[in-house]
């Protein structure tokens, strides 16, 4: 990673994905100091190449919290040390995505995923499916209010199934996300 510092402006890496495995308070605490040294170490060379570092926490159990995230980036101490947010995501774990947005605002935010959610109903294999933007529970509209409101103006990054050609798709998840954005 600080070799890459030295050729990328942004760098989205999932580092809190690792970093809360295992789930057990020993071996969490042991991981999350292992990052947090790697990433004290890591940072000042992100800062003096304008490099992000995003931190991007999981719905899964085992996998981080946004809150771990967030905490995470504070130990650090370093402005380029950021959270990668996705709506979907955020909302599997139980968190509202627009107040995830507006509890992240500029500080946090690094980079954005774009995808929405469906509720299977119960007794299934899992609890939400990922569907086409506007095909599901979120509300993209007040999401990108949010995002506008707290000054976000980086990367939306769709991350969105194929139900089909996948060109055709993303053409049509893209013109979606679009219209709920205002068009911006």
């Amino acid at each position: 990673l600080p070799h890459c510092c030295s050729f990328r402006r942004h760098i989205f890496y999932s580092l809190l994905q690792q970093a809360v495995s295992p789930r057990d308070s020993l071996g969490t605490r042991l991981a999350v100091g292992r990052w947090l040294e790697f990433l004290q170490h890591v940072a000042p060379l992100a800062e003096e190449r304008g490099v992000t570092l995003a931190l991007e926490p999981c719905a899964r159990p085992g996998m981080g919290t946004d809150r771990e995230a967030m905490a995470l980036a504070d130990s650090v101490g370093s402005p380029r040390v950021r959270v990668y947010l996705d709506v979907a995501n955020i909302r599997m774990a139980g968190v509202d995505s627009v107040q995830a947005v507006r509890t992240r605002g500029q500080r946090y935010l690094a980079h954005v995923h774009m995808k929405d959610l469906r509720e299977n109903p119960p007794g299934g294999e899992r609890r939400f499916q990922v569907v086409g933007i506007g095909k599901g529970m979120l509300d993209f509209p007040a999401i990108c209010r949010a995002l506008r409101e707290v000054g976000y103006d980086g990367w939306l990054t769709l991350e969105t199934p194929s139900d089909g050609e996948p060109r055709e798709s993303a053409k049509r998840n893209l013109e979606a996300l679009k219209a709920a954005c205002g068009g911006a």
